[in-house]
């Protein structure tokens, strides 16, 4: 349950997985996802370390560092479709 909660805890942990599931194969900084959904810095380092620390996060060592989703993982990959699945159900 921890895992869970470290994963989905907030809503606005659940909007930055969907903002990289829409484009999974995309590289982001932290600076283009803050933009992207307005979350205040301190708030997403915390966030993309929880999702680091549970390996849904693949952190590329680039200047300056980029994220994606890690599709490797089975739960990050079905969480992904469950949720392109529901952007159907809702478009």
């Amino acid at each position: 349950m921890d895992k869970i909660k470290k994963v989905l805890g907030s809503y606005r942990k659940v909007q930055l997985i969907r903002f990289l599931a829409k484009n999974p194969s995309l590289l982001y900084t932290k600076y283009q996802i803050r933009k992207s959904l307005g979350i205040d810095s301190k708030t997403l380092g915390k966030y993309l370390k929880d999702l680091e620390e549970v390996k849904w996060l693949k952190t590329f060592p680039y200047r300056p560092r980029k994220y994606c989703l890690n599709l490797k993982r089975g739960e990050v990959s079905l969480f992904v479709k469950f949720l392109q699945e529901m952007e159907r159900d809702n478009g």
